[in-house]
């Protein structure tokens, strides 16, 4: 009795408690919480990708992704490139077909979650052009021989970062060079089949292979070797104190070697080359002889001599001399002529041709033409070996020679030509790109030159820059104020690059001289009272003159005209031409106030 009294109290206590909770105050209960907001999903469309053409592109967006929920959609666009068919543009991971043309393609994913929120993200697809490799024309050679391998790629829309030749059949070679574009082997006994695959790789890493034939044939009774035969013997070159002369030997056989010796037998040159260079010229008035041994495994030949007449520089510049006879014009033969010659030799052929490789008969301005109409043309070289006028001479570093002897031009002519020129070029990548020396031995001038040859050029326009320096041993060494001298040439060129538009010549070459009575004079090149010249070509207009000129330039020691010169030349090029005493203009060819 007493237990159920204490539990009845209880409860209604804890009634009264909780009613007083509820009641005090007469509060409301409070409200249910709101959900958490919808957070937008994140779109992620992949990595940019790089295609070959052709091939089965797999977008992928499967890791695109929601927060607070599920992905419910998925959206592909294509936003530019060419138009492609996307298969399955409502999933993570549609497809399509590279198209065959090369460039970029731009895609857009665009996601939606369950809440309906969006989100977008971009990828591009590049579609890389496959480089095309060319192997060379397959070839037939003899058993033992040197076989080169000479290919080539091109890449559409980048460039070839490799190559690499492998041999797929035949008997084994060993190829030398294999990783370039130029892979050499010797040939093994014939008959045989070779067969050679040439892989290019381009800047993206996208390959094309090509395969050349080399058929080795078999060779019973191989040619015997040539033994040396002279053709020409040295020539006798007259040349002027402190200059250069060469001497030259015509030789027929086989790997041939070439020993020149002076008179007395002491050995002055060896090697592969068939001329004998000498400069630093000191007058000789006994005459100096040299005469070569041609040899190879076969045997020997031994020429005649040859010997070198050296001159010397007499100018004869009293102004009371007869003009017509050139006593007073000997300077302008031994200094003013070839400087102008030189200067339109390097400027002409190397770089203002039309395009492609030069070829021999260069430079022009040296020699005479190719055929004489009597005399003796002693024949070109390149490296030693000789060739056929109208050869591409080749990129790189080489050298080229040819020689002449008592040549004369046509039937009338008077004066005939004996002389020689040495040039060694390195043009390694770009016709007329690079640097030249050459030598040259002529009757009036003869010496050394080097120049340095650029192009520059912006927004498809082109300028030759080039630098002729004139070294110490160039005809009248002792005569010039200081060891060197400059000629600098800038010519522009057409929009098309093909003809040239203006050229701006600055000389540097001032001289001090003394005539044979020790009178002082000083000899300069001018224009007006500046050193240069300048030549504007016409644009095309018939009406327009083919050139102009700011004026002739004359070569002069203080008070006498030695040389006018004045521009010359087409669109291709840059000339002078000599003046006549009876063609200079007056105001020119007056008393020549010194420089």
């Amino acid at each position: 009795m007493n237990r159920r009294s204490a539990a009845g109290i209880w409860i209604l206590g804890v009634a009264w408690v909780l009613a007083g909770c509820f009641d005090s105050g007469n509060d409301a209960p409070p409200d249910a919480p709101s959900p958490p907001a919808n957070t937008p999903p994140t779109a992620r469309a992949g990595s940019d990708q790089v295609v070959a053409p052709g091939s089965t592109v797999i977008l992928d967006g499967g890791t695109s992704s929601d927060a607070n929920g599920t992905i419910a959609s998925y959206a592909w666009s294509q936003t530019g490139g060419t138009a492609v068919a996307l298969a399955s543009p409502g999933t993570a991971t549609p497809s399509f077909t590279a198209p065959a043309s090369h460039g970029a393609l731009t895609f857009q994913l665009t996601v939606m979650d369950n809440g309906g929120a969006s989100h977008s993200d971009s990828v591009t697809v590049t579609v890389n052009a496959i480089p095309v490799a060319n192997a060379g024309a397959d070839q037939t050679v003899s058993a033992g021989a040197a076989v080169s391998l000479t290919g080539s790629a091109t890449d559409a829309d980048g460039s070839i970062a490799s190559y690499a030749w492998t041999q797929t059949a035949g008997p084994a070679v060993t190829l030398n060079g294999a990783n370039g574009a130029m892979a050499t082997f010797t040939a093994p006994a014939g008959p045989a089949s070779l067969t050679f695959e040439l892989t290019a790789t381009d800047n993206r890493g996208a390959t094309h292979v090509d395969s050349v034939v080399v058929i080795v044939s078999m060779i019973v009774n191989p040619p015997p070797i040539l033994a040396p035969s002279i053709g020409r013997h040295p020539n006798n070159p007259h040349a002027l104190e402190h200059g250069s002369a060469m001497m030259f030997v015509d030789a027929a056989g086989d790997d041939l070697t070439y020993e020149w010796r002076r008179a007395s037998g002491t050995l002055v040159k060896t090697g592969p080359e068939p001329f004998l260079l000498i400069t630093n010229l000191l007058t000789n008035e006994d005459g100096d002889c040299y005469y070569v041994v041609v040899g190879n495994d076969i045997g020997v030949e031994t020429s005649e001599q040859g010997c070198l007449t050296v001159d010397n520089i007499d100018w004869k510049l009293d102004p009371s001399d007869d003009p017509a006879n050139g006593d007073d014009r000997s300077y302008a033969l031994g200094f003013g002529t070839a400087l102008m010659n030189m200067t339109q030799t390097i400027t002409g052929p190397l770089t203002g041709s039309a395009g492609g490789a030069l070829r021999l008969g260069f430079p022009t301005g040296l020699g005479p033409p190719e055929n004489c109409f009597m005399g003796s043309y002693g024949g070109a070289t390149i490296d030693g070996v000789l060739v056929t006028p109208g050869a591409t001479l080749p990129l790189g570093h080489h050298t080229l020679s040819e020689a002449w002897d008592e040549c004369y031009t046509d039937v009338d002519d008077t004066d005939p030509q004996t002389g020689a020129y040495l040039v060694e070029y390195d043009f390694p990548q770009t016709w007329g790109v690079g640097t030249l020396t050459i030598h040259v031995s002529e009757p009036y001038f003869n010496g050394t030159l080097h120049a340095t040859v650029a192009s520059t050029g912006t927004a498809g326009t082109r300028q030759d820059d080039i630098e002729i320096t004139i070294a110490e041993d160039f005809s009248v060494g002792d005569m010039k104020n200081s060891n060197e001298h400059s000629i600098t040439v800038d010519r522009r060129y057409t929009s098309d690059g093909f003809a040239v538009d203006e050229a701006y010549v600055d000389f540097d070459v001032l001289m001090t001289a003394f005539d044979v009575d020790g009178t002082a004079g000083t000899i300069g090149v001018r224009q007006g009272s500046f050193f240069h010249l300048r030549q504007h070509f016409a644009d095309g207009d018939s009406s327009e003159p083919e050139f102009s000129s700011t004026g002739t330039m004359v070569v002069g020691l203080s008070g006498y005209v030695l040389a006018a010169l004045e521009p010359s030349g087409t669109h291709l090029g840059w000339g002078f031409r000599l003046l006549p005493d009876e063609e200079c203009p007056a105001d020119i060819c007056a008393d020549l106030p010194s420089p």
